[in-house]
C-alpha cells in the first residue's frame, strides 16, 4: 500500500508538469498569434482571453493536483509510520528525521520554499500577462505604430509589376 500510494503520488507530480508544459506552450502560441502582426487592438482580446482563462485553469489544476500528490503523501507516510510502529525502535522514523535534520541544514532557505507555489507563480505570471495585454488592447490600442512600420517597411518601385519589383533589397528591386 505505502508504494502503491507513493506511485499515484509520482504520477499527479509527473501529470502536473506535462500539462503546464502543455498549457504554456499554448499559451506562448497565442501569444504570437496575438503580436504576430505587432500591434494590440481590441480584436486581439479574444486570444488575450484564451491566455488569461489558461492561466487560471492552470493555477487551479497545479493546485488541484498538489492536493491529490498531497493526499497520497499523507496515506503512504501513515501506512510507514503502521509499519514503523511494529518494528522495535520504530527504526524508518528514526531514519528519517536524521535525513530531514540533515537536508535541512544543507538547504536553510531553499528547504522552506514549497514547489507547489513555485508551479501556481508560473501558472499566475501566464494570467497577468494575458491581462496586461488586453488592457494595453483596450487602453492604447497600438495600430498607428503597426501601419507606421507598414508604411515604413514598403520600398519605391518602378511603377509597373514586371517580376523584378521585388523586395530583395537589390537596385533594381528599388527602381534604380
Amino acid at each position: 500500500m505505502y508504494a502503491e500510494h507513493c506511485t499515484h503520488a509520482r504520477h499527479h507530480e509527473a501529470q502536473r508538469s506535462a500539462v503546464a508544459a502543455s498549457l504554456i506552450a499554448i499559451a506562448g502560441a497565442l501569444l504570437g498569434v496575438s503580436t504576430f502582426d505587432k500591434a494590440l487592438t481590441p480584436g486581439d482580446l479574444p486570444l488575450l482571453a484564451m491566455i488569461i482563462a489558461l492561466g487560471i485553469f492552470g493555477v487551479l489544476f497545479s493546485g488541484k493536483q498538489y492536493e491529490r500528490a498531497s493526499m497520497h503523501m499523507q496515506r503512504a507516510r501513515a501506512f510507514r509510520n503502521a509499519i514503523d510502529a511494529e518494528l522495535p525502535g520504530s527504526p524508518l522514523k528514526r531514519i528519517a528525521d536524521e535525513a530531514d535534520v540533515l537536508h535541512t541544514s544543507e538547504f536553510r532557505v531553499l528547504a522552506r520554499l514549497r514547489i507547489h507555489k513555485f508551479w501556481m507563480a508560473l501558472h499566475i505570471f501566464v494570467a497577468l500577462v494575458g491581462l496586461s495585454l488586453a488592457v494595453l488592447a483596450v487602453v492604447s490600442p497600438m495600430r498607428e505604430a503597426a501601419s507606421t512600420r507598414a508604411g515604413a517597411d514598403q520600398l519605391p518601385t518602378t511603377g509597373h509589376d514586371d517580376g523584378a519589383n521585388r523586395r530583395s533589397g537589390s537596385l533594381a528591386a528599388r527602381g534604380v
